[in-house]
């Protein structure tokens, strides 16, 4: 009890400490406020915040309701292998949240400035990319999932391969939800992601019943992939009625066939590895996927697919800043660094006066 006393003692004087922080440095917009202001900014503050409270308890209960109902239909095994195949898939949005928080404050910004153009290259930006990293990443997981359970359970987990398979699809809508959630927040004042959610949670509720009534424990991977699959239709039909978002683009295609081609690779790649051998599968596979995304970035490169060209673009830029700040501080060195000092050293004050002639 001690240590939770002095826990929560430590939390408190951290956030006592940050207000007052906070407070130093905003003290003057802080000093004697009119009441109209406070009492507007808290309507709109209330008006934004208080519809997206669901957002939350909804996101949960779409991993929630398979895993409640998984022990009366497979017991607590079938609970487990349901939860691990929902979290992996979570665990993906590390991938594209951070780019899809920075997009928030940008994108409100943008909305207040009319900038309708930005909108949409921004918005199409985040649409390739998410593309491109969940196809070629959901279809190389559906070859290697089994090796790799096998490297590290062996055949204690076996059981949940057929969840894995039938959860990973669900990676690219879940990708699509998570990268434009903030964007969507940060475009439209009404709880757009909130509404998707509650239709989402709907599939998945009337898809693990029929699972319950059939007694189906596959059933309830189906239904968590066909929600998660909602999710993501709902959130970029949303984006492609609001800002005129290419869809099926050639973008698309390119990353689909490319995809697809190192797919079947893959396949005959794990065909030859010897079984049996857990050292031998781990390093085929990260050697497999590190050369595969060679020549999966190399062609979307040699096909000026847009998201590569972009990411080329900054990292050239990033190069070139770097190397002429590297060119201005070595000029700054070789020159003069104080003033009143020749290039050979010796004092402004020794240098030769010219003699003056009165008339």
């Amino acid at each position: 009890k001690r240590q939770i006393y002095a826990a929560a003692a430590a939390g408190l004087a951290v956030n006592l400490i940050f207000l007052a922080w906070v407070s130093v440095l905003h003290r003057k917009e802080m000093m004697r406020p009119r009441r109209e202001d406070v009492f507007q900014a808290t309507s709109k503050v209330l008006k934004y915040s208080l519809p997206r409270v669901g957002d939350g308890p909804f996101q949960a209960s779409l991993s929630l309701i398979g895993v409640l109902m998984a022990p009366s239909i497979g017991g607590l095994v079938l609970a487990g292998y349901i939860h691990i195949s929902q979290t992996l898939v979570r665990m993906t949005e590390v991938l594209i949240v951070p780019l899809s928080v920075i997009f928030l404050p940008l994108t409100a910004k943008n909305v207040r400035a009319g900038k309708r153009d930005v909108l949409q290259q921004q918005s199409q930006m985040i649409y390739d990319g998410i593309c491109l990293l969940a196809i070629f990443g959901a279809l190389q997981a559906l070859v290697w999932v089994g090796p790799l359970l096998a490297v590290f359970f062996q055949q204690k987990y076996a059981g949940a391969e057929i969840f894995l398979l039938i959860t990973i699809p669900s990676v690219f809508p879940y990708l699509l939800y998570a990268g434009f959630r903030s964007f969507i927040d940060g475009y439209s004042s009404r709880p757009v992601n909130f509404i998707h959610l509650v239709f989402a949670v709907a599939v998945v509720a009337v898809g693990s019943g029929l699972a319950k009534l059939f007694d189906s424990s596959t059933g309830l991977a189906v239904a968590y992939t066909c929600g998660i699959s909602v999710l993501g239709l709902l959130s970029v039909l949303y984006i492609r009625r609001e800002l005129g978002v290419r869809l099926a683009s050639r973008n698309l295609w390119q990353v689909m066939v490319s995809s697809g081609v190192l797919m079947g690779i893959s396949l005959g790649v794990r065909s030859l590895t010897p079984e049996g051998h857990t050292w031998l599968t781990l390093a085929v596979f990260i050697a497999t996927l590190l050369v595969l995304g060679a020549l999966y970035a190399l062609y979307l490169g040699r096909v000026q697919h847009t998201t590569v060209l972009f990411a080329k673009r900054r990292f050239i830029q990033a190069r070139s800043k770097g190397k002429n700040m590297g060119e201005a501080s070595d000029a700054a060195r070789q020159s003069p660094a104080e003033p009143g000092v020749r290039e050979d050293g010796s004092p402004e004050s020794e240098r030769r006066r010219e003699p003056v002639v009165h008339p």
